[in-house]
């Protein structure tokens, strides 16, 4: 989405590519070459290297598991708080049944088409976050996730 185009089902998960492939493949690398020095020379610096470029990885991927926990806590609560004040009273005591992945889904739906797909979620019309995204037709752009 960095081109400037509106935001839309199709465009909508992030993806950095230094991110999601090139530290991936770096860090693969680097897994590959200290198993290959460890086999070719047994020692105890080679064999740390191998247990600190798995610690690396590690971090890496509970760094990412990490924030993406953060992100949903909140989206829960921004969403919970914009559905309190949209919602007319009748759905609005229900807000609390509405699960995380729903909730997630939702937050893309502008304000104008929110309290319909939130009737579709109580009616039990969608069994995915993927679904609701999908019955989305005015976005609500979400520019800052992690």
């Amino acid at each position: 989405m960095s081109n400037g185009a509106p935001q839309v089902y199709a465009n909508h998960k992030r993806f950095v590519f230094s991110y999601h492939v090139l530290s991936f493949i770096l860090l693969l690398l680097c897994l590959g070459w200290s198993v290959v020095r460890l086999i070719q020379h047994p020692a105890v610096d080679t064999a740390i290297m191998v247990l600190l470029v798995l610690l690396v990885g590690l971090g890496w991927g509970h760094g990412r598991t990490f924030a993406l926990k953060v992100q949903s806590r909140l989206i829960r609560l921004e969403e919970r708080l914009r559905l309190a004040a949209l919602l007319p009273e009748d759905l609005r005591g229900r807000i609390g049944e509405l699960r995380e992945d729903q909730l997630i889904g939702l937050r893309f739906a502008s304000d104008r088409e929110v309290t319909d797909l939130v009737r579709k979620v109580f009616a039990g019309s969608f069994t995915t976050t993927d679904e609701i995204k999908r019955a989305v037709k005015t976005w609500r752009p979400d520019t800052y996730r992690v």
